[in-house]
């Protein structure tokens, strides 16, 4: 019989500082993009914090938009990824650090927003860009594995 953890155990995830948060989302979402490429998702990431809204659609703060709902698979609970992401799994430390590498960049500006203001990106090799990539989107390739888009209608 397998022993079940304390509901607080299984939540401490949600009290990581923001930037934990951000680092654990881009390993989640990028680990196999190159720097570059993880420092384009912290900016969707950092351009949704930053929307200018005083309550925005997004989430608030870092925490708060990487965990929204259904935001970035990574922590959806049914993903592969989110076992590692709440610490039930240990993450490589080479590959936490590149991604913590990313975060320190973006949110101390010491890289510019290569996206002009994108919220959203997707992978170039889905055959089906998502919905929110239609047309009416301004798409840019932003790696060799990554297109970036903003959606304005949020």
């Amino acid at each position: 019989m397998q022993r079940q953890r304390p509901d607080f155990v299984k939540a401490w995830h949600l009290f990581l500082p923001p930037s934990c948060v951000l680092a654990r989302t881009l390993w989640g979402e990028a680990r196999g993009e190159s720097p570059g490429g993880q420092v384009t998702v912290a900016w969707t990431i950092r351009n949704r914090v930053n929307d200018g809204k005083t309550s925005s659609w997004w989430g608030e703060g870092y925490a708060g938009v990487c965990q929204k709902p259904c935001q970035f698979n990574c922590w959806n609970k049914n993903n592969l990824n989110f076992p590692y992401l709440s610490s039930a799994e240990q993450i490589l430390f080479r590959e936490l650090a590149q991604a913590r590498i990313a975060v320190d960049q973006v949110i101390d500006d010491k890289v510019p927003d290569p996206l002009g203001g994108a919220t959203h990106y997707h992978a170039i090799a889905m055959k089906t860009p998502p919905s929110s990539a239609a047309p009416r989107c301004s798409t840019q390739s932003v790696s060799s594995m990554m297109a970036a888009f903003s959606a304005s209608w949020f």
